[in-house]
């Protein structure tokens, strides 16, 4: 059998890259991991050079005993050519693959990166038919959730549905805003309709009658999702990181579903905006019932547990051709 190999998980896609390569460490493998430090707007040209210095001693001490790099987004990949160099594996997470690929300035760069990566991965199904043009052999690999880590599901008092994605272009704002607007108009003042401070439309969104939360960290957001009544999924029909965490959660998640996916995917799925607002005011009436006949907390654990996809992901590395 191959040895388990050092990896670096370089950068990340939320929190997915940190994550697995906890879950790797937790299994007793030596994979670290190093994410991106932000200083293009530090007024300060001593503080920024000095943390832009300091951030790359930690990628050269990080690199120089990895056998292989685990870089996450693919608009990134000029970070593959600075020194060490090593052998890599490409994972595409959504609008790199799905959107820059696509545009002049990227797409000979990272098709390039495809063609001599190890392996190349995707995070959803609906990205197949934008990584297979980038390498025709790229991979589905699972958004990893920790499940056993989630909150419990507290429902709040007052019946509150929330919207876990971000309001911009991406994520469909348009018809998100659509079913933010029936679902406000319908519901009344009885039900919460909560959604994030994020995303260019967040304004629009706030003006259509939805309650706007800061953007808060990781912890406090889960257990913002964990005390909804009903999550309204992302609109574009893709399953996300957020959506899979309320899923895990046990929050009933309505939503259009991608033709991607799976019909065993544990969402309440309609296709116009009136359809989805029926359908998340229905599932508020009985919540419970609701979530008990999807079974998500059980179906994350058999598709998405983090602990499970570092062990196939260990199982791949030692799979590839170094």
């Amino acid at each position: 059998m191959k040895k388990d190999l050092t990896v670096t998980h370089l950068f990340d896609a939320a929190d997915l890259g940190k994550l697995l390569a906890a879950k790797g460490r937790e299994q007793g493998l030596d994979w670290r991991y190093r994410n991106v430090r932000d200083l293009s707007h530090d007024s300060n040209p001593v503080r920024k050079y000095a943390g832009a210095l300091a951030w790359h001693a930690g990628r050269i001490i990080d690199l120089l005993p990895s056998d292989l790099i685990h870089l996450h987004y693919g608009r990134r990949t000029s970070y593959l050519q600075l020194w060490p160099r090593r052998p890599y594996v490409l994972h595409f997470h959504g609008t790199d693959i799905r959107h820059h690929f696509h545009q002049p300035y990227a797409h000979d760069v990272m098709l390039s990166a495809s063609a001599t990566a190890q392996a190349v991965l995707y995070s959803t199904p609906d990205l197949r038919e934008h990584a297979i043009q980038a390498r025709a052999d790229a991979v589905y690999f699972p958004i990893p959730v920790d499940v056993p880590a989630l909150p419990a599901w507290r429902p709040a008092e007052t019946p509150t549905i929330v919207f876990a994605s971000r309001w911009d272009g991406s994520k469909n704002a348009d018809f998100q805003l659509d079913i933010a607007r029936g679902l406000v108009a319908r519901a009344g003042g009885a039900v919460r309709v909560q959604g994030l401070d994020w995303g260019d439309s967040a304004g629009a969104a706030r003006e259509a009658g939805v309650e706007i939360m800061p953007r808060m960290p990781k912890p406090e957001y889960l257990r913002w999702l964990a005390g909804a009544h009903v999550v309204a999924g992302q609109a574009a029909g893709v399953v996300a990181t957020s959506e899979l965490e309320a899923i895990g959660i046990g929050v009933p998640v309505v939503m259009p579903l991608h033709p991607a996916y799976d019909t065993t995917t544990p969402v309440i799925t309609a296709e116009t905006s009136e359809e989805l607002v029926t359908a998340a005011l229905a599932a508020l009436e009985q919540p419970q019932d609701a979530s008990r006949s999807l079974g998500g907390p059980a179906w994350m654990l058999g598709t998405h547990d983090a602990s499970m996809l570092a062990a196939r992901l260990a199982d791949m590395y030692r799979g590839l051709p170094l």
